[in-house]
């Protein structure tokens, strides 16, 4: 072979050899613009050209005529990317669950008696409103401030989830109805005066006008009950002259009995105390010849007692048994009821379930 072949299959050889560029990082090329150099003369630079590779080609001739590569046995370190993986979040969600502690009651946030609505128990019988014991506790959800009066409790009953005695009660406050203010004042007689000052939806009622009475008594027993005299509606802090479906003035201040009429006239004033298994019941009503019968259902007691007044004025009235041996079933549902003029059926029934939150256990 002659020495010019030999060279041509070397520099063959080589450019096989040469090593693909890595793919990352990527190159960028930057273009210095240079200053011209003056230009050589090209006899100068064919020969040191030639010089260049007979230097290269000389020591190639001698080698063997395997073909192992130039350099075979040497290690080449070739510039390296490397890619850093994005940082990994781990995040531990812990089931979320509720612990109970066996026998641990819950803190209470306010408890208040409020007077629930009960629908009439016969066709021309009139709806009533009957006391009834509710416990918030904090774990209920809902602001203390929103809880913080009987009156609160029951505008917002609707918020709060309270097992009422199934089939018994209802709340005849529609829930849009709100309390937005409230003061309390002494009158030139010496009464006690509270003033609630109303959303616009309280001016709209129920709808129904026997439903406008039974909201408004709801408001004034539950409002009244701890030595207070009177209330005031207002909305705004003006006084309310059209309310509900028939257009009430409620511009003066209001007892307990101004609509009473409107109502059942059997009205159970507070809850039901027992003390050493005896049941007490007071309330007020006007009824017929002052009488008024009891009777507790599936059990043999029963009995009549008087109001302090009857037939056209409102009276006290008391009722006490006792309980039988061993005691009343849980929600034993104790009748309230008068005979009527006409036919001596019985009429106008309020019922109570006696059930542990309805009753107030009193000291021996």
């Amino acid at each position: 072979m002659t020495d010019e072949k030999k060279i041509e299959d070397l520099l063959a050889r080589m450019a096989a050899m040469t090593p693909q560029p890595p793919p990352f990082p990527e190159e960028t090329t930057t273009v210095t613009q240079k200053t011209p150099t003056p230009r050589r003369s090209p006899a100068l630079i064919f020969a040191a050209a030639a010089i260049a590779v007979v230097a290269l080609a000389v020591p190639l001739l001698f080698m063997n005529g395997d073909r192992q590569p130039v350099g075979s046995g040497s290690t080449t370190t070739l510039p390296q990317s490397t890619t850093v993986p994005e940082p990994q979040t781990t995040v531990t969600t812990a089931p979320e669950t509720t612990t109970t502690v066996p026998g641990e009651t819950p803190e209470v946030l306010a408890t208040w008696t409020v007077f629930l609505a009960q629908e009439a128990s016969e066709p021309d019988g009139r709806p009533a409103i009957v006391p009834y014991t509710i416990t918030v506790t904090k774990d209920s959800g809902i602001p203390f401030d929103r809880v913080d009066s009987p009156e609160d409790l029951l505008v917002n009953l609707e918020d709060l989830e309270v097992s009422l005695p199934q089939g018994y009660f209802f709340t005849a406050v529609p829930d849009a109805v709100e309390i937005v203010g409230k003061k309390f004042e002494q009158t030139s007689g010496g009464l006690t005066r509270v003033t609630l000052d109303m959303n616009e939806a309280f001016l709209q009622g129920t709808g129904d006008a026997t439903r406008d009475y039974l909201m408004l008594e709801q408001l004034v027993f539950t409002t009244l009950q701890n030595d207070v005299d009177e209330l005031v509606f207002t909305v705004g802090g003006k006084a309310v002259t059209s309310f509900g479906a028939e257009g009430i003035d409620l511009s003066g201040p209001l007892g307990g009995l101004d609509f009473a009429d409107r109502i059942n006239t059997i009205i159970v004033t507070q809850p039901v105390v027992v003390s050493n298994g005896t049941y007490t019941v007071r309330g007020i009503a006007n009824v017929f010849e002052a009488s008024l019968a009891y009777r507790v259902v599936d059990t043999d007691i029963d009995g009549h007692v008087m109001a302090t007044c009857g037939t056209g004025c409102w009276g006290e009235f008391e009722i006490t048994f006792d309980a039988p041996d061993g005691g009343l079933a849980d929600g034993a549902v104790l009748e309230i009821f008068v005979h009527s003029a006409e036919d001596g059926r019985p009429i106008n029934f309020v019922r109570i379930p006696l059930t542990r939150d309805q009753v107030f256990e009193l000291a021996n």
